[in-house]
This record gives C-alpha cells, sequence and structure tokens, in this order.
C-alpha cells in the first residue's frame, strides 16, 4: 500500500486468517478485495543492486540501477511478472497488480485487469501510485487522474491543481499545489475526512486510515484507530508509508520508527539504519538501505519479505 512523500515519490498464511484484533487481515484473503502502498523514485545516485522498493498486499518489487523492475511473492495474477526490456523511474504496488513510471512519465502497469486495473491513461504523469482496485496518477499539468475501481468514488477526482496522490483500499487523497489535503471515496472510518492545515506528504493505508506530513515534518493520521494505527511517534519526519495495520516514517538521518499493530513483525522486525527508501506492505515491510541492499520484515508469506539475491 502504500507511501507518497515528495523525497521519494514512491511509495500491499492462510486464507481467511484474522489479526489478534479479530479483524479479517486484507493480506490473507483470497478476493478481489484488498489494496497499496506507496512509491520510490529511482535516487539518481544509486550504484545498485537495489535503488527503489514498493511493498504492494502479497508482493514486493524493486528497481535496480537500470531501472529495470524485479518483483517476488505471490504471483496469482501475473502482479510479480513485470514487463521485460522496460526501464522505470519509480514503481507501485497495490493488491494485486504493480505499475511503473517511465523516464518520459508513461505508466505501465501489469497484473490483475480488474476493471482496467492494466489499461492506464496515455497521459504524462509526474507520480502514480497504485492502490487496492485503483490507480492514480498526477499529470505534468497537475491534473490528477484515476483509473480501475470506482464503486466508492475512489476514482473519481475533485477538481483541483495537485502535487502528489495516494490510491488507498477504497479511498485516495491527494496534496494540492497550496498545501491543503483533499480526500475521495470511502468515508467509512473517517478515512477521507483529512485535517486542514499545510502538508508535503500524504499516504493511505490498505485499510481505513491515511496519514501525512505537515510542513514541519510532524505525522498527522485520521481514520480507523484500530490496533493503534493513529499513533504516529512525534518528532520531525522527511518520508511517509502505510500498511495494513501499521506505518513507518523516517527522519533526516535515515532512521525509520514504525508504529500500529506488530502480530507479523512488520514493526519491529527491521534493523538499524540509515535506509534511503522504505515501504510498507500490507503486513511486511521492505526498505533500501544506505549501501543499497534491501532488507525485508514481517510476514513472509509467499516469500514477499525474502528478496531475490544481486
Amino acid at each position: 500500500m502504500r507511501l507518497i512523500a515528495l523525497l521519494f515519490l514512491f511509495s500491499t498464511a492462510c486464507a481467511g486468517s484474522t489479526s489478534p484484533t479479530g479483524e479479517t487481515d486484507p493480506d490473507d484473503t483470497d478476493t478481489e478485495d484488498t489494496q497499496d502502498t506507496d512509491d520510490t523514485d529511482v535516487d539518481a545516485g544509486c550504484t545498485g543492486p537495489w535503488c527503489a522498493v514498493a511493498a504492494g498486499k502479497s508482493h514486493t518489487c524493486g528497481l535496480d540501477q537500470d531501472g529495470v523492475a524485479i518483483c517476488w511473492g505471490r504471483n496469482n495474477d501475473g502482479e510479480a511478472t513485470p514487463p521485460a526490456g522496460t526501464s522505470f523511474v519509480a514503481i507501485e504496488a497495490g493488491g494485486r497488480h504493480a505499475c511503473g513510471l517511465s523516464q518520459a512519465g508513461a505508466a505501465t502497469c501489469w497484473g490483475s485487469n480488474f476493471m482496467g486495473l492494466d489499461r492506464p491513461p496515455e497521459e504524462v504523469f509526474i507520480q502514480i501510485s497504485a492502490g487496492n482496485k485503483h490507480n492514480c496518477g498526477v499529470t505534468g499539468d497537475n491534473r490528477v487522474v484515476c483509473w480501475g475501481d470506482d464503486a466508492l468514488g475512489q476514482s473519481t477526482v475533485p477538481d483541483g491543481s495537485y502535487t502528489a496522490v495516494a490510491a488507498g483500499h477504497e479511498h485516495s487523497c491527494a496534496l494540492k499545489t497550496d498545501g491543503n489535503l483533499v480526500c475521495w471515496g470511502s468515508d467509512s472510518a473517517g478515512q477521507s475526512t483529512p485535517p486542514s492545515g499545510s502538508y508535503t506528504a500524504v499516504a493511505t493505508s490498505l485499510l481505513n486510515h491515511s496519514c501525512a506530513l505537515d510542513d514541519s515534518g510532524a505525522v498527522e493520521c485520521w481514520g480507523d484507530a484500530t490496533d493503534g494505527r493513529l499513533d504516529a511517534p512525534s518528532g520531525s519526519f522527511e518520508a511517509l508509508t502505510l500498511g495494513a495495520h501499521h506505518g513507518c516514517v523516517t527522519d533526516s538521518a535515515g532512521e525509520i520508527s514504525c508504529w500500529g499493530n506488530d502480530f507479523s513483525g512488520q514493526v519491529t522486525g527491521g534493523s538499524a539504519g540509515p535506509w534511503v527508501a522504505v515501504d510498507g506492505g500490507s503486513t511486511h515491510t521492505c526498505a533500501v538501505a544506505a549501501d543499497w541492499s534491501m532488507s525485508c520484515w514481517g510476514n513472509d508469506g509467499d516469500g514477499r519479505s525474502t528478496p531475490p539475491a544481486r
């Protein structure tokens, strides 16, 4: 699911199992009803082997120093089989699909074709976000365009001028050019009712909450408070990502702080940084270290937390 931060543009067990709270884990159901996380740009100074990471529902994708996408984990819908011969500058992993953004601003998606998920519009994008069953992107002229499922209005974008967008489970949130937040789609837990103020980054979860970084770098969250999902740490941070039951932020020293439910070790399983990118999946977390290696922790079902050797 999903991370949208202006610094890192990027930012998803047994079937039917439940979390310790009794809530069905969106990562463990075998229906089409689940979500993202966030997206990460390739760092211009990256020497590889890993330059970006995107953690989805049950799969994970990364980009190498040449912009080649490599994915692992669940592959029932082809979400871990990226197109060959294509180079990307950013990558996103959603529910059962993934998307990449080319240097020219063209989006390419693979995996589930539910409601046209794999058919992005022919726009020039500056940023994209993969949600559960819908995707969104910011165009070069600061419009937001979404495609895929729109059953709850998650793909019906309000008019406005935007700099970033985050596609979530059944809702979306975006950062306007004036720093204000706008959300749309399901508001069942208040996840689409953002606070007022000026913000620099926004993220949506695989469930029913959202978070943002304000101008001071402080985290503010809204929506469903179950599992401590809204209990973000205090301090000033530079990047933000949300999974399903958890979230993580990165500070200026490259250290990661995570919060929320830790039933799969997705909150406490990481080691000390510094890290240059992090993304939260449904019940796992992956990050790229300063030496361009990758580590993942949390649920390793389907091998989602075991990056291939590079």
